[in-house]
Formats: structure tokens, C-alpha cells, sequence
């Protein structure tokens, strides 16, 4: 799987950037299992995490729904193989896709 993610993030290229940021679901699990800033330590830390025990321990330890805890690791690969692509470790928006878009239309309308 890891193999894969890097493969299909090599095929984009980038502008140079300062500042990464994640954001969506896993991102914001993520950020209750590592903290801000997702590196190569957080995301070995975060997959360790999800190896030690069950998906529904795991989810009840860090307040993530079980479902969510599923899907994390394919998550976490992917955002690991955009942060090498990026040559960066990325931070972790505390909102997701949808609080930007209705930031913008709230913008839009002031």
C-alpha cells in the first residue's frame, strides 16, 4: 500500500511550497493521534498506534470513530507520500474541505 501512494504522488508535481497543510478526515484524526505536524516519526507513530490494538480499542482510546480508525492507515500513507513529495512535513488544519468552503461563501457574501 505504501508502494502504491508514493507511486500515484511521484505522477504530481508540485509547486515549491513553505507551508504544507492537511486537511479532511484522516488528517483530523491524525491530529489527535500525533499532534500538529505530521513527519516521518508522527506517521510511523500514528501506524504503530493502529497496529497495537483493536480497531474499536483504538477508537475509544483517541475519541476517533471505529469506521474512521479503519480507513487511517490507507490515510496515513497517503498523506505520508504527499509529505516526502512535498520534501515537508505537513501540518494539520484543525477544520477540513467543507469549514473552508463555507468560510469562502461567508467571505463572498460580507
Amino acid at each position: 500500500m505504501r508502494a502504491e501512494a508514493e507511486t500515484v504522488v511521484a505522477a504530481v508535481a508540485p509547486p515549491p511550497v513553505d507551508i504544507a497543510l492537511a486537511v479532511g478526515g484522516s488528517a483530523a484524526s491524525l491530529r489527535r493521534l500525533v499532534g500538529p505536524t505530521l513527519g516521518p516519526e508522527a506517521i510511523e507513530r500514528a501506524l504503530a498506534e493502529l497496529q497495537a490494538g483493536t480497531a474499536a480499542a483504538v477508537a475509544a482510546r483517541w475519541d476517533i470513530d471505529e469506521e474512521r480508525v479503519h480507513l487511517l492507515p490507507a490515510g496515513i500513507l497517503v498523506l505520508g507520500a504527499a509529505s516526502r513529495r512535498l520534501a515537508r512535513p505537513l501540518q494539520i488544519g484543525c477544520g477540513g474541505l467543507r469549514e473552508g468552503v463555507l468560510l469562502e461563501i461567508a467571505q463572498a457574501g460580507a
